[in-house]
């Protein structure tokens, strides 16, 4: 796993980093300069200082193990002094931003999955299906597990009033109030 960000590190944050190897080198030290703050390409980087793209990419290796200890440290002492990770304000807006987008999906795709069936539009049930089964995937990725749930009840709710599956839905075997019989855990194991 990389720790270090190629043109992503503050100067400053480099010249601490460095303060744990034993790289001394100028044209090194610059050449890690250029790549990490500057934000060259390590081949760049090297050419630029006149060094040899194997040391550099020694000199790369030395500070991601060095960033890497410094992270493990980090996690340590968080632990030690019982601190607990709280998404930031951006995270939670974020997560509010993707639940109320795929929301407004799920909403649209609900409504017109039953005008589809009224009309018995053998293709447009399929694709309200497969929208529908895009959405449940997108809550899930999301973390957004009670929508990813609603999507997939409406999904199987929707099977007692036509024939339309989704691939590894069986096509009998459902039992929803007294209809046909349905296995809800191979269906959740699947595709919604």
């Amino acid at each position: 796993m990389k720790y270090l960000i190629q043109g992503g590190e503050s100067a400053e944050r480099l010249q601490l980093l460095l303060r744990f190897t034993k790289i001394e080198s100028p044209a090194i030290i610059s050449a890690l300069t250029d790549h990490f703050v500057v934000g060259h390409q390590d081949t760049v980087a090297a050419i630029k200082n006149d060094v040899k793209k194997s040391n550099l990419s020694r000199a790369i290796n030395t500070l991601e193990e060095v960033a890497r200890n410094a992270e493990m440290l980090k996690e340590h002492d968080w632990v030690k002094f019982g601190y607990q990770f709280k998404p930031s304000k951006v995270a939670q807006m974020k997560s509010k931003a993707a639940f109320n987008h795929l929301l407004g999906h799920y909403r649209a795709q609900k409504v017109g999955l039953p005008i589809k069936m009224h009309s018995d539009d053998k293709i447009g049930i399929a694709i309200k299906l497969g929208a529908l089964d895009c959405l449940y995937w997108q809550a899930l990725g999301n973390g957004l597990t009670n929508l990813a749930k609603g999507i997939g009840r409406t999904i199987i709710h929707s099977y007692k009033y036509h024939q339309i599956r989704l691939p590894g839905h069986p096509i009998t075997g459902y039992q929803v109030n007294g209809y046909p019989k349905m296995d809800l855990t191979v269906l959740l194991g699947g595709a919604a």
